[in-house]
């Protein structure tokens, strides 16, 4: 939760409970209907913690799911409770839309790209200009529709990696409040992207589909320099707090923690058994390690334990990256991400 005092976790049944952090109190939970349960593969709060957004992907499927932050109630369409495709990292901004075909039978995010408050269910803008969401865009019949490939959020700028039909990538930079476009970019580099990170008001982290991880520039559209290359397609990228290191898992499960900046100290550390909890801290001098064999706190830059948890349960940092949480022996413990003492 925003708020650092309260905890939601995920199972069968119940499918969500609510805690009180420092009490252990439970606080409300929510039952799914008989025929209708299923285990949210990650949770993430609004950032004003009033809503929950769950997801799971049966079947290749994904459905999501709404609930109050404080009751638990479940949102139907009728409360707000609308499906979208994705959502950014601080739970301000979810999209719908993107795309002109349907991705599943009974999609129902085809059509113009749409990007919602999470908090409130509100429309924050539509991106239509510049794009062909559909075939009929402007009026007009589009040669090429459009397909969203990926998504990148800071203040209140998205970088939006797009797919025309007729198999053109461009990257472009669009205001998040009025929906106009800043930038549009077309080159070699960012025909290769799949992914993108924004670092600051001028740099981005993105992987390619040739396997490598690079910086480059928002202000020319230029390679700054290579980070590391996997001989596994990158899958999942995480920047630290500090925005010094990425932490980078690949589709054959190994995980890499990369330096970013020239400032921060040469790494390229190989992790060959982490799994998903895998994460760093928010200084930024904490990696918390999990495995199918435990958990271990360890130095970023040394690769020193700081602490060794004898865990295979899940394991998950909290939205500011001060502290994880992990199963051991049935309860759920919190720990400082930093000291790895038991809170």
């Amino acid at each position: 939760h925003p708020d650092g005092q309260h905890m939601v976790t995920a199972g069968i049944r119940p499918m969500l409970v609510l805690w009180d952090i420092e009490s252990g109190e439970e606080l409300a939970s929510y039952f799914a209907e008989f025929g209708d349960e299923l285990l949210p593969n990650d949770l993430l709060f609004s950032s004003d913690g009033s809503r929950i957004i769950g997801w799971s992907n049966p079947l290749g499927e994904t459905i999501m799911s709404q609930w109050a932050g404080e009751s638990l109630n479940l949102l139907t369409g009728d409360s707000g409770g609308r499906v979208y495709i994705g959502y950014e990292p601080t739970g301000n901004i979810a999209w719908t839309g993107g795309r002109a075909l349907p991705a599943y039978a009974n999609d129902p995010n085809v059509g113009e790209l749409v990007l919602w408050n999470i908090a409130t269910g509100q429309q924050r803008v539509r991106l239509t200009d510049g794009f062909n969401w559909t075939v009929l865009s402007g009026g007009n019949i589009a040669s090429s529709t459009d397909s969203l490939l990926f998504t990148a959020f800071k203040d209140d700028s998205a970088l939006l990696g797009v797919l025309g039909s007729d198999g053109g990538q461009r990257v472009v930079l669009v205001n998040t409040t009025d929906g106009t476009i800043q930038r549009t970019y077309q080159n070699n580099i960012t025909a290769q992207m799949v992914s993108a990170n924004l670092i600051d008001d001028n740099t981005v982290l993105s992987s390619t589909r040739d396997n490598r991880l690079i910086l480059w520039s928002l202000d020319s559209g230029e390679l700054i320099r290579d980070v590391g290359i996997s001989t596994r397609a990158l899958q999942q990228i995480s920047v630290s707090y500090d925005g010094q290191y990425a932490l980078v898992q690949t589709s054959r499960g190994e995980a890499y923690l990369w330096s970013i900046t020239e400032t921060s100290p040469a790494l390229s550390q190989v992790l060959p058994s982490a799994i998903t909890g895998t994460a760093i801290n928010q200084t930024g001098d904490r990696l918390i390690v999990a495995s199918n064999t435990g958990v271990i706190l360890q130095n970023t830059e040394t690769q020193q334990a700081v602490v060794t948890l004898d865990t295979t349960g899940i394991t998950r940092l909290n939205a500011t990256g001060t502290h994880f949480a992990t199963v051991i022996d049935s309860r759920i413990v919190l720990y400082d991400a930093r000291t790895g003492i038991e809170q």
